[in-house]
């Protein structure tokens, strides 16, 4: 049985991203300081290690952190180049107004200039709630960042005053939706020279799903939409979206959004339902909190759901709407956290009963597993160069425990 060994051992978390950890080259694994899922708003450090000599090289550090912000978080590396993209806290976080979901945005730093920030997304904070968004500009807080080929960044999006209001009105949702970025011809600039809450970006933003407030019951509107994904280089963008059934009950079906570009104009989008499984014994992806994974040519759209027996599987659904969705695998147990694919799309890594599991995606069998783990594992699996796997596990440390990135060697 394949062991693991640990490869980051500072007093501190060590905490990598659910996708797009690993370098263009594959030696380098990106992560973030947060010893909890929860605590980006009080971490204030990005961090990178040498996954052949755990050399630790510090990519970013926050001003003036404190424990309502601004904070750092979920690093993805650009999948081309040698730069990553990760949230920032505004920079003007405080006792009054701390961090939250609609106050962040993308930061991009090179990590060969370290320390170099740039801002992905423009914002405007609007005085008027009611006011129209501008053209590329968000005036939220964006999250979960992802690249493609092309160097867009998908993510998801939380508005400022759909926040305010929510807090003022109990009827309000404050729904969060899907966001992208395409690179601008507009001239960039640092966090340095901007105003906290108004700053230009590298990136025209705009939204990329049709969220409503309460979805009507048996229809395709959706409540919220998350957990997305590109479809390989295409310009779409597959999520996770609330829909509700005929008794008012909400399930995550799969949609997905196509976007359109137009000489002169703002990108647009139509949006298209993927999955029906309202008719299943278990309707909708249910399982731990996964991000949807798509196949390189973006033909398959991979997701979690739970089987006849109630065990959480692999699924996967053709990206045209035009198949039933098909089950992948037939584990005992349930996996127990985010789906990757390799870089060919034949192999998907997840951990299942505490062990880094590989499966062979045409046949659906396991094809590897390393040893059950004496510490807690979580997060994603990551494809590394040279056959290595890597993940966070809780290791203790005196009368402490912090998340470590551990590291183990495929033999396929």
């Amino acid at each position: 049985m394949v062991t693991l060994r640990q490869l980051t051992f500072g007093s501190y978390g060590h905490t990598l991203n659910r996708r797009q950890a690993i370098s263009p080259d594959g030696d380098w694994a990106i992560y973030d300081t947060r010893n909890d899922d929860t605590h980006i708003a009080r971490t204030d450090r990005i961090e990178m290690v040498h996954i052949d000599t755990g050399n630790i090289r510090l990519v970013y550090q926050t001003p003036l952190q404190s424990e309502f912000g601004p904070g750092v978080g979920a690093a993805a590396f650009h999948p081309c180049e040698h730069k990553v993209i990760f949230i920032h806290g505004l920079s003007n976080c405080s006792p009054d107004h701390p961090y939250s979901a609609a106050r962040r945005f993308g930061a991009i730093v090179d990590c060969d200039i370290p320390g170099r920030l740039i801002h992905a997304e423009s914002r405007r904070s609007c005085a008027n709630p009611n006011e129209a968004f501008s053209d590329s500009v968000s005036r939220g807080g964006t999250h979960a960042h992802s690249w493609n080929q092309r160097g867009w960044i998908s993510c998801t999006y939380n508005d400022a005053h759909s926040e305010q209001l929510a807090k003022l009105n109990p009827q309000h949702r404050d729904a969060r939706t899907i966001g992208c970025m395409m690179p601008s011809v507009r001239p960039t600039a640092d966090l340095s020279a901007n105003d906290s809450e108004n700053f230009a970006g590298a990136f025209d933003f705009f939204i990329a799903a049709n969220v409503v407030q309460h979805a009507q019951s048996g229809t395709d509107q959706i409540e919220s939409a998350v957990e997305e994904c590109w479809l390989g280089s295409k310009p779409a963008i597959a999520f996770q979206g609330a829909i509700r059934d005929q008794l008012g009950n909400l399930h995550q079906e799969i949609f997905v959004s196509d976007i359109a570009l137009t000489d002169g104009a703002s990108p647009c989008f139509s949006q298209r339902r993927i999955t029906y499984t309202l008719d299943r014994k278990f309707p909708g992806l249910q399982g731990p909190r996964c991000w949807l994974a798509a196949s390189p040519d973006g033909q398959f759209i991979y997701f979690l759901a739970r089987d006849e027996r109630g065990t959480i599987q692999l699924f996967r659904v053709d990206s045209n709407g035009s198949a039933e969705i098909e089950q992948i695998t037939d584990l005992a147990c349930s996996i127990e956290g985010q789906i990757t694919l390799d870089p060919m799309g034949q192999r998907c890594s997840f951990l299942c009963d505490q062990k880094i599991t590989i499966v062979d995606i045409p046949s659906g069998q396991v094809v590897f597993q390393s040893e059950r783990s004496t510490c807690a594992l979580s997060g994603a699996v990551h494809f590394a160069s040279h056959g290595r796997l890597l993940c966070n596990g809780n290791v203790d440390c005196n009368s402490d425990s912090y998340l470590q990135i551990l590291c183990c060697q495929c033999p396929l």
